[in-house]
């Protein structure tokens, strides 16, 4: 039962990769032909997010679940820099001197989309930082032998763990792209995560691959996982 579980949260990550590399591929030559240096750098930014993101998914499949998260915080602040370069066009110049610090982007960025507040705290507070629930995570208990583990040991506790922070994951990866469709609006004819509205208004929606997913869960996707990884 929890491998099938495991499954259909892989199947369900693949699917949001497959989306936001969707927007990718859509958006990238419009927006690299428009000469505009600051939308081409949001879409490498955003680029980079899902790339990283990819790069979690299979890190987390054999369990090193620590060591993806640590990959996806880095994704979302890139998230967070993409969002504050398309909001503010003076922070342009801050960010091609390397003066534009990713962690003070989270702020402003959650302004606009509380989502990436929610999940940069999730991923701090319950993945990447340290605990003591945590600290024997890379040794086993063998009798009177403390055995050092290069590959993670799945147990169940391990199984759980790997279940949630694919859940992470999804989010992030469904975050990214509704970011990228929102962006650059202008530059696609259809829409996965937004619906138009009288014209030009932009609602968002949740994308088939994420529908069932948050009707089996119920609202707080993010909370449901905090209160399961601890």
């Amino acid at each position: 039962m929890v491998d099938d579980r495991l499954k259909a949260l892989v199947d369900v990550a693949w699917e949001n990769l497959e989306l936001a590399i969707r927007m990718i591929e859509a958006t990238g030559p419009s927006v690299h032909n428009s000469g505009d240096e600051r939308l081409i750098s949001i879409s490498y930014l955003l680029s980079n997010c899902v790339a990283d993101l990819a790069c979690a998914l299979q890190t987390i499949r054999p369990g090193f679940v620590r060591a993806a998260q640590i990959t996806a915080r880095a994704a979302l602040e890139n998230l967070a820099v993409a969002i504050v370069l398309h909001n503010d066009k003076a922070k342009f110049s801050d960010f091609q001197n390397d003066q534009l610090d990713p962690n003070k982007c989270i702020g402003p960025a959650k302004k606009i989309f509380r989502e990436i507040g929610e999940a940069y705290g999730l991923l701090s507070n319950h993945f990447v930082h340290e605990k003591s629930a945590s600290l024997a995570r890379s040794t086993r208990a063998d009798g009177n032998r403390l055995r050092f583990l290069v590959l993670p040991s799945l147990d169940k506790t391990e199984t759980r763990a790997i279940a949630y922070a694919l859940l992470a994951v999804i989010h992030l990866l469904n975050l990214t792209a509704a970011v990228g469709e929102l962006i650059f609006a202008r530059h696609l004819t259809s829409y996965e995560h937004w619906i138009i509205r009288n014209g030009d208004e932009l609602e968002q929606k949740i994308p088939d691959c994420m529908r069932e997913l948050l009707r089996e869960l119920g609202d707080g996707l993010v909370e449901r996982i905090a209160a399961n990884v601890d």
